[in-house]
């Protein structure tokens, strides 16, 4: 699975056993092999540093059905290291703590030490988010007498470069600078003629594109008061005039411009990303900058591209091969640190072999793909998950089995899951099923739980949470009359509100929610009293 970089069990829900039943080796190895075959492709098409690091990153770890082969690791990670690729430098810091490379490359531990802070200086002066370098090397550093030792060796050599400079290149200058200014930031003052923005100004100048995203990001911190404030107050006490957000703006736009990938993803998702009908011309923005994002395809970035073509958002065309493309191969994929790809494109799967859109309906398939999300802690994935069950849409299990995971939501702080979940248990527990008795006082407590949060949540108008308030109105469920004016209301905010957005459960409820209104105008005048219980819609709730 395509988690940041290595399948962490501390990322996953501590209720990993409710999902591992349900995830498929063979669909995992499927994706595996379809990514192997992406990223060869790429490879012979322009040597391209992410395929090749991806392609060490599966044959590192053995992903797939691919057998784990350090040495093919280490030649994939070395090309992609020497084109820069950051997670590749960190990644190859890692693999060469095996005592069996070290020894056919033959290095020693000094040189092990001398690659890992280079490297680690490297990546992380890149970004903090590609990988876990900039994490480890404070650590390191913190900890390590012979890391704070090699460390402050290269920060001088690093300032005797950037003195030197008529004997470097531009482009190799301008890493001297953007280093410089990373450990500048990160230690403290190094040189008392340079502080840490002015080394990311001169590499900007030099069109080093990590350190206009540095400054960027030394601008957030200094607003989020999560820099050092002593180190940089330089920022606090500057005349420029310009508002936090609009020199963030700037400067993540500069790197974007100057190729800086991830720069470019957040530029599309936090600057012009928006689902809303109306806003297609600035959603086709990000659309563009995660194309050009997508050159380091990682797995945030891959959903998001197939969240355009799943949703048909800023006047990209509905394409539901291509959004699956995207989604598998977010699923493998690895994801900047604390990225949401993986997870998301899971549950994006799982919906739709659950729907049939663009595939046919699998709900083996689909219960794979929404136990891996739910495996990492994606509440809407557990609550599909466990409907398919309720909805006897898996064979090996009964109804009784979905109460475990509706339960595990129902403590969820995502209100709007919460919701959803006190309501399923709410009508599970109103009928006889085989292995589950009717139980009132329960069926009523869940139904209650359900309206006290939806009040909440109506606020927000959301589509899933007026459609079941529909639901509830038009069949008098739990303590509430039937009311079918009430009903037709909700099912009309459903519809209004969805069609307001490019979201697709919204769009799904939407859909359902016009058949229900159908259904209702057939209905005779004299069914609209609220002491006839006896009308039912044959959709499913």
């Amino acid at each position: 699975m395509g988690i940041p970089l290595t399948r962490k069990v501390s990322q996953k829900s501590e209720s990993i056993n409710y999902f591992d039943e349900f995830i498929s080796t063979e669909i995992q190895q499927l994706l595996y092999e379809k990514a192997k075959k992406i990223y060869q492709k790429n490879i012979n098409k322009d040597d391209d540093p992410h395929s090749n690091f991806e392609l060490g990153r599966i044959n590192h770890y053995g992903f797939g059905n691919t057998k784990k082969d350090l040495y093919k690791a280490l030649e994939y990670y070395e090309v992609a290291a020497k084109e820069n690729h950051p997670a590749a430098q960190y990644l190859l810091c890692n693999i060469h703590t095996d005592e069996a490379i070290r020894s056919s490359k033959n290095i020693n531990r000094k040189d092990l030490l001398k690659m890992q802070v280079d490297n680690y200086l490297k990546s992380a002066s890149q970004s903090k988010n590609y990988c876990n370098a900039a994490e480890e090397f404070w650590k390191l550093y913190q900890t390590t007498r012979k890391w704070q030792e090699r460390v402050q060796y290269v920060v001088h050599q690093s300032i005797d470069r950037v003195k030197k400079s008529s004997y470097s290149h531009a482009d190799e200058l301008g890493e001297f600078y953007n280093q410089l200014g990373y450990l500048t930031y990160v230690l403290g003052p190094v040189d008392h003629d340079l502080d840490a923005e002015q080394c990311f100004v001169m590499a900007g100048r030099l069109s080093n594109a990590a350190a206009f995203w540095n400054i960027a990001n030394l601008i957030d911190d200094s607003n989020n008061n999560d820099a050092r404030q002593n180190n940089n107050s330089h920022i606090n006490n500057s005349t420029d005039n310009s508002t936090p957000h609009v020199r963030d703006y700037e400067f993540t736009y500069k790197a974007a411009v100057a190729g800086h990938h991830e720069a470019q993803f957040r530029l599309a998702i936090d600057n012009h990303y928006n689902e809303e009908v109306g806003k297609e011309r600035e959603c086709k923005k990000a659309y563009d900058y995660l194309l050009k994002s997508s050159k380091y395809s990682f797995s945030s970035t891959l959903y998001y591209l197939g969240l355009f073509h799943l949703c048909g958002m800023g006047n990209t065309p509905q394409n539901y091969t291509t959004a699956i493309e995207y989604f598998e191969q977010a699923v493998v994929s690895a994801d900047y640190v604390g990225g949401i790809g993986c997870k998301s494109a899971s549950i994006c799967l799982g919906f739709m072999h659950e729907k049939g859109w663009g595939v046919e309906v699998n709900y083996t398939t689909a219960s794979h793909y929404l136990a891996t999300a739910a495996e990492l802690q994606h509440d809407e994935a557990c609550i599909r998950l466990a409907k398919l069950i309720e909805k006897d849409k898996i064979k090996s299990k009964e109804k009784k089995d979905a109460i475990p995971f509706y339960d595990m939501i129902c403590q969820s702080t995502n209100l709007e899951a919460s919701c959803y979940a006190n309501y399923r248990l709410g009508k599970l527990y109103m009928n006889h099923y085989q292995h589950l008795q009717v139980d009132k006082d329960k069926h009523l407590e869940y139904l209650q739980n359900f309206l006290t949060i939806a009040e909440d949540q109506l606020q927000y108008k959301s589509p899933r949470v007026c459609y079941h308030l529909g639901i509830i109105h038009q069949h008098g469920y739990g303590n509430i009359e039937m009311d079918h004016v009430k009903a037709s209301d909700f099912y009309q905010i459903t519809i209004s509100q969805a069609e307001k957005y490019y979201r697709y459960i919204p769009i799904y409820y939407s859909k359902k929610a016009r058949k229900r209104l159908e259904k209702l105008k057939t209905v005779k005048p004299d069914c609209f009293d609220s002491s006839n219980k006896d009308i039912h819609v044959n959709i499913d709730d």
